[in-house]
């Protein structure tokens, strides 16, 4: 049987979005949970994982925090900071983007309001180790051009690393 592993993450939002409760911030992530529980084809495999808000907390957008984050030097400056989780107002091009593959602690960065369903899962993916490579359209860690609202499912071999950090 599988023990459940439990991510309490630190998480920031920009002053830009709306004021955002914990409660909001919370139903992102246990659905994201639930995403890499739920087994949608014979192919899928499933990881039993908890996301959790430690704490949650607003900056203020300028020159040392940038919002929009248009480049790597953009989010350095965010994945500088002592949380995991950043959610910010604009990041043209993409939805998320995390610190490195692996990255422990973990730490990404999700756009509010692009962000797919398993946004932040297919980050703290990254920041367990896995690449895009090998995936298809209907695995979670697949690349986010090809990734669709269906991309939902886990290759056997990712378990092992989000059990990992």
């Amino acid at each position: 049987m599988q023990k459940k592993k439990v991510y309490n993450l630190s998480v920031e939002y920009s002053d830009l979005l709306p004021a955002l409760t914990i409660a909001q911030v919370q139903g992102v992530l246990t659905s994201n949970a639930e995403l890499a529980l739920r087994k949608d084809s014979t192919n899928d495999w499933r990881t039993c994982i908890e996301i959790n808000v430690a704490n949650l907390a607003v900056f203020t957008s300028g020159a040392a925090r940038p919002d929009p984050a248009v480049n790597q030097a953009d989010y350095e400056l965010h994945f500088g900071q002592t949380h995991n989780l950043t959610f910010l107002n604009d990041t043209p091009g993409i939805r998320g983007v995390a610190c490195g593959i692996p990255c422990s602690p973990p730490r990404f960065i999700v756009n509010w309001n692009t962000r797919r369903p398993d946004t932040p899962v297919h980050e703290l993916g990254h920041c367990v180790g896995l690449g895009h490579a090998g995936h298809t359209v209907q695995q979670i860690m697949c690349e986010g051009a090809t990734r669709n609202s269906n991309s939902n499912e886990l290759k056997k071999d990712d378990v092992d690393n989000y059990d990992d950090l």
